[in-house]
């Protein structure tokens, strides 16, 4: 998982790797506060770092030119790329918290090593993903009524080992449904982003003080 700057914005060729992500790449993306945030979106045939940008708006795919593959691109707002930085952080120590010798496995599950994440001189941040195979919500539609406990076995114990594992970092995955499960191309369940997550000061206490939910379905009690 790379972070990236430019050092110039009209120059979208060239960038410098500020960090490998250890701790120092939590406070570098900083919240932009409750002003509404405008960019200019992804333009076709563009070059971000290594990315040549096929497609164009907030959400496209582009080509990583070193090897020729295609990934997906998102334009995120410095909220989201606050909140990925600082999983990209916590998932960078993760050793530290999770014994398992499995480690390197389950943080690919929550976000792949291919990961890129490019701030450019403007403010926008771009992430790069790699591709995915289907979600499990598309999956299970497909399956529809032929789907078995054989089937649907071995995607539980992935989710529960995903789980497992950011419980034992200190990160929240919220909004977890079957939209958000991605298969990669090696067949395995993913989240498919982090941006819905929130990472605890302390992983040993995953206490929060916000409630979050959606209003339409919050109890009336609380309404």
């Amino acid at each position: 998982m790379k972070v990236a700057q430019f050092q110039n914005s009209s120059d979208f060729s060239s960038s410098e790797f500020l960090s490998s992500c250890g701790s120092a790449c939590r406070g570098r993306l900083l919240i932009g506060g409750k002003k509404r945030e405008k960019f200019e979106p992804l333009v076709n045939n563009s070059v971000i770092g290594d990315y040549r940008i096929v497609g164009a708006g907030k959400d496209s795919r582009a080509v990583h030119l070193p090897t020729n593959k295609v990934v997906n691109c998102q334009i995120l707002t410095s909220q989201e790329a606050h909140v990925v930085s600082q999983v990209i952080a916590r998932l960078e120590e993760s050793e530290k918290y999770y014994r398992g010798a499995d480690v390197h496995e389950l943080r690919d599950m929550v976000m792949p090593a291919e990961c890129e994440l490019i701030e450019e001189m403007s403010g926008r941040v771009v992430m790069f993903v790699p591709l995915h195979e289907c979600s499990l919500h598309a999956y299970a539609q497909k399956k529809s009524f032929h789907m078995t406990e054989a089937d649907v076995e071995p995607i539980f114990k992935q989710i529960v080992r995903i789980l497992a594992f950011c419980h034992a970092l200190g990160i929240i995955v919220r909004n977890l449904k079957p939209r958000k499960l991605v298969f990669d191309q090696q067949n395995r369940i993913r989240l498919e982003n982090v941006l819905d997550c929130i990472v605890c000061d302390d992983p040993s206490d995953d206490r929060m003080v916000d409630k979050y939910c959606t209003p339409a379905f919050a109890a009336p009690e609380v309404n």
